[in-house]
Formats: structure tokens, sequence, C-alpha cells
């Protein structure tokens, strides 16, 4: 059997502003302009909040299910990704 361990560090918020941005903007595309301006402060509001979420919850043996990661924050995008254009 083989086994493959695979460790990366933790992205600046930096990278994730650029990741998420750019996903976000192509995404949003064909939205009204209010909400196509709003894309930079969005993404800076979710990734401040998942900066402070990750720092102040950290796990305890009561809620050892604590744990924050990208995945995390990639799927409050996925959830507004879901949003239509249409009215």
């Amino acid at each position: 059997r083989h086994f493959t361990q695979i460790a990366h560090t933790q992205l600046v918020d930096a990278s994730k502003r650029a990741i998420f941005g750019t996903i976000c903007r192509e995404r949003l595309a064909d939205f009204s302009k209010e909400i196509k301006s709003n894309v930079g402060k969005m993404v800076d509001s979710t990734i401040e909040l998942y900066n402070t979420i990750a720092k102040d919850l950290l796990p305890t043996p009561e809620k050892s299910h604590y744990t924050f990661n990208l995945r995390d924050l990639s799927k409050v995008f996925q959830g507004v990704l879901q949003a239509s254009s249409i009215k």
C-alpha cells in the first residue's frame, strides 16, 4: 500500500481575495452595476469574517468540530454564486 501526504501552507488574505474575487466577478458579470460594484466589499467582508471565526472559535473538548478551513470559506461563496440575475 502506498500513502501520500500532501501539506500546504495557509493562503494569505491577498491570495484569497484574488481567487474568490475573480470567481465572483466572473460569475456576477451579468448582474446590475450595484451588485458588481460591491463584489470587492463582499469578498473582503467574507474573508474578514472567516478570519475572525477561525481565530475566535477554537476547538474545545466539548466542541471539537470547531475547525475551520478554506472549504468553509468556499462554501459561503458557493452559496452566493447560486443567485440568479433574473428578477
